[in-house]
């Protein structure tokens, strides 16, 4: 029954080239929206679980991706159960909060497609029309951003009839808030920086233009979304970038780096507004500044009574209390913390907020070990796939240091994640068929 099933290999092959196009459009997808996210992830999930069951290959490798992180997957479990403690344990927690843990499940569903992505190697016409669509998805973003920031009007959101929200010349792209389009276009910034890296230390020049077209694109964007935690996290990733690398690549990268910080400054001097944008991260008395740091102490001080935490985004029902135990004035429309690992600690608790910084740590540190195992010249697509997933967990990471994960930081950072365990376990596996294939060469 089960050979009946099974795939044949041309048929396996072109499954794979579904869901590695499908890993493309996932993450180009995050600039439409959550919904499209979601809904191209749950189509990328269900052509994995057809691949999965049809085929004992790819059973076998998920099932290596997922025993060779088994450490990872028992401290997801327990931060799992530290997340959902307080739901059961509060009173006035809302239980429908639970529900945010589902990105958990998103990133065991993204397995299969990211080792359909890295196995393809980018090549296979389907992915090559996918990258297509991506690139055009990109570039209308970044166009409807140029025309908000220069004529304060959204052509995309009023040809669709939507409301339009004021942030002024803030660009937010195809999507409603700069923040998260902030996120998205630092992200492919950092990605398609690593793609000309590796492209052009490989020798392989031809390839170079796209993903600096790309670059060049993502971080016009992302200083025409004027969101400042963006700009932080692209300066600090900047410097811990560079440790990454060595000899050519790294001299390479520096001055690509210095190219675009150079190109920043010129805009920042050449508008006023993005100029008193960026000088507004260093005033403390600065309106959003002096809230973040309220909102953070108010928060500590919530935690300080309820050390297991009171459940995600329930933080909001304590917060007046907490402003009038510091004697500062609270201001119901503040919502969320504008901090990710403030509302872990406060939702989870410090067990549940340990638990997370263990984790993200451990997958970084996976990604890091296994990118210095590689070489750019000899293995330039597990090179590029790796760099990438180390350069978009320190984004986003410090990114939510300054706002709350939005639906696409939080898919963003799950992808890097998944690439983290499949890369090596992939590498690994080539590196042992390379060895086998030698010594039969030798043996006969």
């Amino acid at each position: 029954m089960q050979d009946a099933m099974a795939l044949s290999p041309l048929n396996t092959k072109r499954m794979e080239s579904v869901l590695g196009g499908a890993s493309v459009v996932l993450v180009a997808a995050m600039l439409l929206g959550p919904s499209m996210t979601y809904l191209v992830h749950l189509a990328a999930f269900l052509a994995a679980c057809r691949l999965l069951v049809t085929s004992a290959d790819w059973r076998l490798r998920t099932g290596a991706y997922f025993s060779s992180s088994r450490g990872i997957w028992i401290i997801t479990g327990l931060f799992s159960l530290a997340f959902l403690f307080p739901f059961f344990t509060v009173d006035f927690a809302n239980a429908a909060d639970a529900s945010e843990l589902k990105w958990v499940l998103v990133w065991s569903a993204l397995f299969v497609p990211c080792a359909a992505i890295y196995r393809s190697e980018g090549k296979g016409s389907l992915i090559r029309r996918c990258y297509l669509a991506a690139l055009l998805i990109i570039f209308l973003s970044v166009v409807n951003g140029a025309v908000q920031f220069l004529l304060l009007v959204n052509p995309m959101r009023e040809l669709l009839g939507e409301e339009v929200y004021d942030y002024g010349r803030r660009a937010t792209g195809l999507l409603r808030n700069p923040i998260p389009f902030g996120h998205v276009m630092g992200a492919f910034f950092w990605v398609a920086g690593a793609g000309a890296l590796v492209a052009w230390t490989g020798g392989r020049k031809r390839f170079v233009l796209t993903p600096v077209m790309v670059a060049v694109g993502a971080f016009a964007a992302v200083l025409m979304s004027e969101t400042r935690g963006v700009w932080l996290a692209i300066a600090v990733v900047t410097v811990l970038s560079v440790p990454l690398l060595k000899g050519r690549a790294r001299n390479i990268w520096l001055g690509c780096l210095g190219a675009a910080c150079l190109a920043g400054l010129c805009l920042v001097a050449a508008s006023s507004e993005t100029q008193a944008r960026l000088l507004s991260a260093f005033d403390k008395g600065e309106t959003s500044n002096r809230l973040r740091l309220e909102l953070w102490q108010a928060n500590f001080e919530i935690l300080k009574d309820y050390p297991f935490g009171i459940g995600y985004n329930t933080n909001d029902q304590l917060m007046g209390a907490a402003f009038d135990e510091l004697g500062i004035k609270y201001r119901p429309w503040l919502g969320h913390s504008h901090n990710e690992f403030v509302e872990i600690a406060v939702g989870s608790g410090w067990l549940g907020l340990g638990l997370y910084l263990w984790l993200s740590a451990w997958i970084l540190w996976i990604a890091i070990r296994a990118f210095r195992r590689v070489s750019l010249l000899e293995s330039p697509w597990a090179s590029f796939i790796l760099l990438s997933s180390i350069l978009v967990q320190l984004f986003v990471n410090v990114c939510a240091m300054t706002d709350q994960i939005s639906t696409p930081g939080r898919f963003l950072l799950c992808i890097a994640w998944a690439f983290a365990v499949v890369v090596p376990v992939e590498t690994g596996r080539r590196a042992e068929e390379s060895g086998l294939r030698g010594a039969i060469a030798v043996g006969t």
